[in-house]
């Protein structure tokens, strides 16, 4: 069955055709459903009663494709929809082999859950986590428990784990444990001087010297005092020579016998 259309001047303009295979067919460019009903709709219907699909443009502007398990006499489940302000909703999983947000450069391009974007800012080769609330915030929750690992906005050089511990740029880091950065624990354990300067006078944490004493001068247990430099060989509680840097505890003596001339052990310990 065949309906044809022509113009005032008898000039032929379109077709629309029906055949027996269950073809139709219009050669007009345009074909509009609805307008001054509650809504336009298609309907797909298959040989399986229980896969029917229909797109529905609604009175508020928004779009939705439906699949039906009963030619949607009941049932009419929503696959996806789109609002009247073009905001798409997938009910249920979406697979694609790829999938290319638009929104470059802003930081907010695919959302998700209710506080979450995750986007591109314009630097290669990098994804960017942002919170919907402050922009500058970005976290990633392993597991139900507290173990979070991401960046808080108001210090933004520090990368944070978990509750108390974070790494900064610079490559320290606080440690909860310590209550204290990696930095002040390193420098305040131990070293070892490796140098050859005759006059050094800056040696690390832990470093062990000889001190000289006059006759009588005793000095109490880890008493602390200043130590400087004496002629090309020993240290001294005064002369010429510079002082060492840091602060020196005595860690106990020894009298020459009879002569009431000490030597002490004294180590740095800050």
């Amino acid at each position: 069955m065949q309906i044809g259309v022509w113009n005032t001047s008898g000039v032929f303009q379109q077709l629309a055709s029906w055949h027996e295979t269950g073809l139709y067919s219009w050669s007009g460019h345009i074909a509009r459903l609805g307008g001054n009903g509650s809504s336009g709709e298609i309907q797909l219907l298959t040989n399986n009663n229980g896969h029917s699909y229909r797109m529905i443009g609604v009175n508020d502007g928004g779009l939705y494709i439906q699949r039906s398990s009963d030619r949607f006499v009941s049932n009419a489940p929503t696959l996806l929809s789109w609002s009247g302000i073009s905001e798409a909703t997938f009910p249920s999983n979406v697979y694609a082999p790829r999938f290319i947000a638009t929104a470059n450069g802003d930081g907010q391009a695919i959302k998700v859950g209710d506080d979450v974007w995750l986007g591109d800012i314009n630097q290669a080769d990098t994804l960017s986590v942002r919170g919907q609330t402050n922009l500058a915030n970005g976290w990633i929750q392993f597991g139900y428990g507290g173990n979070k690992l991401g960046v808080n906005g108001s210090v933004g050089d520090r990368l944070y784990w978990g509750g108390g511990f974070f790494i900064q740029s610079d490559g320290n880091m606080y440690m909860p444990m310590w209550g204290d950065y990696l930095g002040n624990v390193v420098n305040g354990k131990a070293g070892i001087y490796t140098g050859s300067n005759r006059d050094e006078t800056n040696f690390p944490i832990g470093h062990t010297i000889l001190v000289e004493t006059g006759n009588g001068d005793i000095k109490e247990r880890n008493s602390a005092h200043a130590i400087y430099l004496s002629s090309s060989y020993g240290y001294a509680f005064g002369g010429a020579g510079a002082q060492l840097a840091g602060t020196w505890r005595a860690r106990g003596g020894y009298d020459s016998p009879g002569s009431g001339a000490w030597t002490y052990c004294f180590v740095r310990t800050a």
